[in-house]
């Protein structure tokens, strides 16, 4: 997978104080991922809640939580790809498997001009300390599956 480009429609990010280093979407974004072979369409709805990067304030002094607006995107596309979808049994799902979505955020924080060595130790503390937040819900996880949709477009030749 190549990145090609990322798109947000209707920046700036803007969120309010939702509990403990969350935070609530403010307005509705649309977040569009250019690969070299599809399009991640992400709409979030206000009420989603993200964390923006996880990891308690020690980790603030290596990566900021918030960044730029590129680096927001990448974060709320990373919690939206955790994010399970529910169906009427309540039996959940992900539309993204846990291995790409932690690529792609790399991809897309070198995008937004993270330091490589940065977006890659990322990449590694998901790969390692990532697998809980993806297989269990979290106090917002019902909600936010809710507040998001996400297409997943082919790109024509």
């Amino acid at each position: 997978m190549k990145l090609e480009n990322i798109e947000i429609e209707n920046p700036p990010i803007l969120v309010t104080i939702a509990g403990d280093r969350y935070f609530r979407m403010e307005k509705k974004l649309v977040i569009k991922v250019f690969t070299d072979t599809q399009i991640y369409e992400y709409t979030i709805l206000p009420g989603f809640v993200t964390d923006f990067r996880s990891g308690g304030p020690i980790v603030d002094i290596f990566i900021q939580q918030f960044g730029t607006n590129l680096m927001q995107a990448a974060y709320i596309c990373h919690d939206i790809a955790y994010t399970p979808m529910y169906t009427e049994n309540g039996e959940r799902s992900h539309q993204i498997p846990k291995p790409f979505a932690d690529a792609l955020l790399e991809q897309m924080l070198i995008f937004a001009n993270v330091k490589k060595w940065k977006a890659k130790l990322i990449f590694i503390a998901l790969k390692l300390f990532g697998k809980k937040s993806y297989m269990i819900d979290n106090d917002y996880s019902v909600d936010n599956s809710r507040k998001y949709s996400l297409k997943v477009l082919e790109k024509t030749r």
